[in-house]
């Protein structure tokens, strides 16, 4: 076994676990929304972290190298999911901080 193909190995294993880690923290995100948590902040979580999913399949299918994986087509997705992540994320952040201060006043 080639040391590319190593590292194709390792680098599928660890996108697959990001994948199945943000799918668990999604399901959390829904759990405190179930709570009666606020609902903004946690469907912002929801969202970036299922888009956090979609980015590290579509990275776990780049490395696998399969000749059907057209990587324009992956880039085009994954360039606005990874805008959806980015401002969700920053946005369920500056939210849950904003919450989390008021709650200790």
């Amino acid at each position: 076994m080639t040391v590319q193909a190593v590292l194709q190995i390792i680098g599928l294993i660890g996108y697959a676990g990001v994948v199945g880690l943000a799918i668990l923290w999604m399901f959390i995100g829904l759990a405190y929304l179930k709570a009666g948590r606020p609902s903004l902040t946690w469907w912002l979580f929801v969202a970036s972290m299922g888009s956090f999913a979609v980015i590290f399949f579509l990275l776990a299918l780049n490395v696998t190298a399969l000749p059907w994986v057209k990587l324009d087509m992956l880039y085009t997705i994954l360039r606005p999911t990874a805008f959806v992540v980015a401002v969700s994320g920053w946005t369920y952040s500056m939210m849950a901080l904003h919450d989390e201060w008021k709650s200790t006043e």
